[in-house]
């Protein structure tokens, strides 16, 4: 999986996208800046992406807790992850990369699309957008194997579903 280079965390690849983040005003009007909000709320952040690495590490996503958020605040954490922005293309890049330098680009779920875009393991669709931007929430996919497992993570048992071949 994903090993951050010369000592980069996890959180400082969060920075890195914040910083490509352009200042943009909230979804209704009169909204504090998306920017703001998510500054405002970095102490939180750093202990949930902490936490989030932890539970990785320990095969226990199913356990996290969300952070509390506004509406506004869930809207800015949600949009901090876009394919399109060049940190997440190094991402795909990186985690597609095997340790002889071959990139791979099959959907590592069904091998056989191409993959298109990443998958977050716990979708940032739900209560836990805090998420969007982390490595360890990433996975490349096709389109296919992304639209198929939707917002689902976790079965009726409230245990983790999906299959993170990183773990």
């Amino acid at each position: 999986h994903y090993v951050p280079d010369s000592g980069e965390t996890y959180y400082n690849f969060h920075l890195n996208v914040f910083k490509a983040t352009r200042h943009v005003k909230g979804w209704t009007p009169g909204c504090v800046d998306d920017k703001v909000l998510i500054e405002n709320r970095s102490s939180d952040l750093k202990i949930a992406f902490y936490e989030y690495k932890w539970r990785f590490e320990n095969d226990s996503l199913e356990c996290l807790q969300p952070i509390k958020k506004t509406k506004s605040e869930e809207n800015a954490f949600f949009k901090q992850y876009s394919y399109s922005k060049s940190c997440f293309g190094r991402l795909r890049h990186d985690l597609m990369t095997d340790d002889n330098g071959k990139l791979e680009s099959r959907c590592p779920l069904c091998q056989l699309d191409t993959v298109s875009t990443l998958d977050h393991c716990v979708p940032r669709n739900t209560e836990f957008q805090e998420f969007s931007d982390h490595p360890l929430n990433l996975i490349p996919s096709c389109s296919i194997c992304n639209g198929k497992k939707g917002n689902r993570w976790k079965n009726y048992k409230g245990k983790r579903s999906i299959l993170n071949l990183y773990i």
